[in-house]
């Protein structure tokens, strides 16, 4: 995962790079937005679990409300 966010480093500083060049001020302001947005992704994202992932210890069903019953 770190070379991912080296290559997402890189391509901000390409980026702010070419909005250095840039004389046109709306063409600059879309290339820092887009450099901003490349350094968002090399940030940790936390630990989110998936739609079919339940936390721990917070889903208590009994055999019958599951509609086993023995």
């Amino acid at each position: 995962m770190r070379a991912a966010a080296n290559a997402y480093r890189a391509k901000a500083f390409e980026c702010l790079s070419l909005a250095e060049c840039m004389n046109d001020p709306e063409r600059r302001a879309e290339l820092l937005q887009y450099a901003r947005l490349w350094m968002q992704l090399t940030e940790p994202v936390g630990n989110f679990r998936s739609a079919y992932e339940v936390e721990p210890g917070t889903l208590h069903l009994t055999t019958s409300q599951m509609g086993l019953a023995y």
